[in-house]
């Protein structure tokens, strides 16, 4: 599997050492890449990408029309530093990165989208998984994907107590018929192994 890139920073090093990282990655292809900001939107407008890479913050234009687009696609950050959380940036954000970029730290977060990609074809798949499943422990389940993310972390994330996701990790084995804690997280590096 590989994904489409589209890449929006207003530093052109930046933008350049991205494109660069993109290149690197056998699993992603460069669709676009461009510091105006609304170059990207006419795009993202008639053009179909996966993956949007783009700084912090993006002026309040694109902000507004960011998630309008289209929602198949899967967004990274990369800001110089921040205190927001994911949730708040975007509802496909799937990582934040800080600058400097290091190409270890761009792998990460790439492998970590395929992690959740799978996992979302797994629940599209398995039509009893997502009739068991709660909303919140469909949104866990995908969390889940990232191997890096303790409770805790993702207690963080999604603004509850790390007791509440031991519960719903706990459930979420438990009605999916898997054994041990780590059993989800190794079908996930399994298939992600796979497909490189």
């Amino acid at each position: 599997m590989t994904l489409s890139c589209l890449i929006i920073d207003d530093e052109q090093l930046v933008v350049d050492l991205l494109s660069n990282y993109v290149y690197r990655m056998p699993t992603l292809s460069l669709a676009f890449s461009t510091t105006d900001s609304s170059l990207a939107l006419e795009f993202l407008k008639h053009n179909n990408v996966d993956l949007v890479i783009t700084d912090l913050p993006r002026p309040k234009p694109f902000g507004l029309t960011f998630d309008r687009i289209n929602s198949n696609y899967k967004v990274i950050f990369v800001a110089g530093h921040t205190a927001l959380t994911l949730e708040s940036l975007n509802k496909n954000a799937i990582d934040l990165i800080l600058k400097p970029v290091s190409f270890e730290g761009f792998e990460k977060a790439v492998s970590n989208i395929f992690k959740i990609i799978y996992v979302e074809e797994f629940i599209v798949a398995d039509k009893q998984a997502t009739s068991i499943l709660s909303r919140q422990e469909l949104k866990i389940l995908k969390i889940c994907a990232n191997e890096e993310l303790s409770c805790k972390e993702i207690a963080i994330k999604l603004c509850v107590s790390e007791g509440t996701i031991k519960i719903h990790r706990k459930n979420i084995l438990k009605k999916l018929n898997l054994r041990g804690k780590l059993a989800f997280r190794q079908l996930c590096r399994s298939h992600f192994l796979k497909s490189l």
